[in-house]
């Protein structure tokens, strides 16, 4: 990586990200929010699941990230993300003649499988498969939820919006480095 600043600005009271949308890589991802143990084990499992979309001919034209895992929250229980993966994308993959792939890519974009995904690999996978919709997820992903008194400090004030990240695909060559 090259030795610019990153483009993911500073905490707001330590602890949330200014209002707005950051662009940024994953790997400027990985670097400011894989700090601990849980928080690398979190991040371990969306790339493994960022691969498998790829694997799947699913690969992202980008990828807003949300949640307590883009917080200081020090454990943050999954990575939440939305993928853009346009309706031409899903129908190209559904061309597989490989009946496994097919059912992977089935489980993967039906909706109410949602939170068996999160319990199952510990990443929470929301799908937008038109720009209007990814646009309407990254409005609904800077609102910012009640605190929670058993993980969040007491010091943390509530902010009317917050920041999110935004990962573009389309340029890069893979998920990470070695995809």
């Amino acid at each position: 990586m090259s030795s610019q600043a990153s483009s993911i600005p500073d905490f707001i009271d330590d602890y949330f990200l200014p209002s707005g949308i950051y662009e940024c890589k994953l790997e400027e991802v990985e670097q400011r929010f894989a700090y601990n143990e849980v928080r690398k084990e979190k991040w371990k499992q969306f790339l493994r699941l960022m691969d498998r979309l790829i694997e799947l001919k699913l690969k992202p034209d980008a990828i807003l990230l949300d949640g307590s895992f883009v917080t200081k929250r020090d454990a943050p229980g999954d990575v939440d993300f939305v993928a853009y993966i346009p309706f031409e994308t899903s129908r190209s993959a559904m061309q597989t003649t490989d009946q496994h792939n097919k059912n992977g890519i089935n489980i993967l974009l039906n909706k109410n499988n949602q939170m068996a995904i999160r319990d199952l690999l510990g990443v929470h996978l929301l799908l937008a498969p038109t720009e209007e919709s990814f646009n309407s997820w990254a409005t609904f992903f800077q609102q910012v939820r009640d605190l929670d008194p058993k993980r969040d400090p007491s010091w943390v004030k509530k902010p009317n919006k917050k920041g999110i990240i935004k990962i573009t695909f389309k340029q890069q060559k893979g998920a990470h480095n070695n995809a």
